[in-house]
């Protein structure tokens, strides 16, 4: 019986860590971290140099026909990408700006998706 319960509970381990997905995002300059997971919900932390500035927090979005964008996420791919441009300003006090910044595009399987951008300066979400 002691060797059955030690067999589930290794099994349960393993199937646990199997079901969470973890993905991090580093800022250019490599100060800012976020780490997503993917579990039962959509979560993700955010640390500046190695100390943790936003504990784990759930992210979704309702809506309207009561859909939840975030409960249960099935991932259907991921991307990453890194931008160093230069864009026009003709409003600004420089002419041109520099946008520089790493991405994590993540795609579900109910047609939606999230877009993590990494700043030397700070993390955007966008849904």
């Amino acid at each position: 019986m002691k060797k059955l319960t030690i067999l589930f509970l290794c099994s349960w381990i393993v199937l646990t860590a199997q079901a969470r997905k973890v993905f991090q995002l580093d800022s250019p300059d490599g100060h800012l971290s976020t780490t997503i997971t993917l579990g039962d919900e959509l979560t993700y932390d955010i640390t500046c140099n190695g100390q943790q500035v936003l504990a784990a927090s759930p992210l979704s979005m309702t809506l309207e026909d009561g859909t939840v964008w975030g409960d249960h996420p099935q991932l259907a791919g991921s991307s990453r990408k890194e931008v160093d441009q230069l864009i026009d300003s003709p409003f600004y006090r420089s002419s041109r700006l520099r946008d520089h910044y790493k991405k994590l595009v993540l795609r579900f399987k109910k047609g939606w998706s999230v877009e993590f951008r990494a700043y030397n300066d700070g993390i955007a979400i966008g849904l």
